[in-house]
């Protein structure tokens, strides 16, 4: 089974599916040029690690982080197994371009155990909580709409407090 990682075109999305090392672990990767470039992987990186650069399109499993978003639709073929972070039930459109396609969608959200515990969300709920103090704390910065409240405060001026939900 060949494994095909696209280069995601979602505004904003610069992630990854896999990295190299990961990528080192598998057999026949493909890896579409720039995929791995904003979050600083090379292309050679993933040469290196033993995958070759093409279209991971062509490929029978397609390993994306995020949704397959309208100018992918016609990339999408039956046999095919697509992994992401699907938004099928939220999106009409997707769902029906999915559903025309024949490929069959593994929404990685919905991948649970029976202990309750969702092993592929969980690192993603990880990075969320950290990067939450650090967005809280720009939120509050004066110039940007906040009460002008240092978090970890200075002398004679007592820290902020956070509670994230």
């Amino acid at each position: 089974m060949r494994i095909g990682i696209p280069r995601e075109i979602k505004d904003g999305e610069f992630r990854v599916a896999l990295t190299p090392a990961a990528v080192a672990q598998l057999k026949d990767v493909v890896v579409e040029p720039g995929a791995g470039a904003g979050v600083g992987f090379s292309d050679a990186q993933y040469v290196k690690a033993g995958a070759t650069l093409g279209d991971a399109w062509a490929c029978d499993l397609i390993v994306k982080v995020k949704e397959v978003l309208p100018p992918e639709y016609g990339k999408a073929r039956r046999g095919q197994i697509i992994c992401g972070f699907h938004q099928l039930t939220a999106d009409p459109e997707q769902l029906a371009a999915a559903v025309a396609s024949g490929a069959t969608y593994l929404v990685y959200h919905t991948v649970g155990e029976s202990s309750g515990r969702y092993p592929i969300l969980a690192p993603m709920s990880a990075i969320a909580g950290r990067l939450a103090v650090q967005v809280g704390a720009w939120c509050l910065q004066r110039q940007n709409g906040g009460s002008g409240v240092l978090l970890p405060g200075l002398d004679g001026v007592p820290p902020g407090g956070v509670v994230i939900i």
